[in-house]
């Protein structure tokens, strides 16, 4: 879609946030409706598992849960706090939140190991088949290391290299679309890789070297790139008519 398409498409001129000083950053906030859905949903889901297998005297570890909580909470930060605030304003904001959520949130998500949880908490015959979808023929292709390496290396280039960056910034629903995929795509690294829950392949651990070094690679190239090459969404930063903070290239 071009800038002029998307024009038409969104015709709501961008308006940026005020200027973004040192109290901003810590008063700053907006309500984010799809995000508290998100986390109030996995929250209470995440805390009746517990619940349900400490009623039945099983033990679950405290780490487990405030690793979970700590992903919930990184949810919130990103799209509630300032970051949330002057993500449509600075691509720098924007940056941050996407990593965040592409490799600190499904960290702790994994770390939390929310299918081992779901699988002892649930009736037996839930579980049975939630199991045998782990070792299904698509739970392996999804979890294949070439599959896993091209979720977590293609889905940045796609959003920053196509027009699908300046759609998350007009469009709230292509943006809530996008920050799902990013934490799918570092989801299904860190799951396979981590190994908290358990896994539908039993790959050597050198693997998870080559797809580390690959994102490194990858990511490194993407970087040049930004930097180096054309701006990202410039109809939709100069539209902004920003007086304030780092000039468009410099952002």
């Amino acid at each position: 879609m071009t800038p002029e398409e998307m024009s038409m498409f969104f015709p709501t001129p961008p308006v940026p946030a005020p200027e973004l000083t040192l109290e901003r950053v810590f008063t700053s906030w907006t309500p984010d409706p799809a995000a508290l859905v998100v986390v109030v949903v996995l929250g209470a889901a995440y805390w009746w598992g517990v619940r349900a297998l400490r009623a039945a005297g099983a033990h679950w570890p405290a780490a487990r849960a405030a690793a979970f909580a700590g992903a919930l909470a990184t949810v919130l930060l990103v799209t509630t706090s300032f970051l949330g605030v002057y993500s449509d304003t600075l691509f720098w904001v924007r940056a941050v939140q996407n990593t965040v959520l592409l490799m600190v949130t499904p960290l702790l998500l994994a770390l939390g190991a929310p299918l081992t949880l779901l699988v002892r908490a649930v009736p037996r015959r839930i579980a049975d088949r939630v199991e045998a979808a782990s070792r299904s023929d698509a739970a392996k292709l999804l979890t294949f290391p070439g599959v896993v390496t091209a979720l977590l290396v293609g889905v940045p280039f796609a959003l920053y290299l196509t027009p699908l960056y300046e759609l998350t910034l007009r469009s709230s629903v292509v943006d809530a679309l996008m920050h799902g995929m990013l934490v799918f795509a570092g989801f299904v690294y860190f799951w396979t890789r981590l190994r908290v829950d358990r896994t539908p392949r039993d790959d050597m651990h050198v693997v998870s070297f080559g797809i580390s070094l690959a994102e490194v690679i990858f990511d490194g190239a993407l970087g040049l790139v930004l930097w180096l090459g054309p701006l990202r969404a410039p109809h939709y930063y100069e539209a902004l008519a920003r007086t304030w903070g780092p000039s468009v290239r410099t952002d």
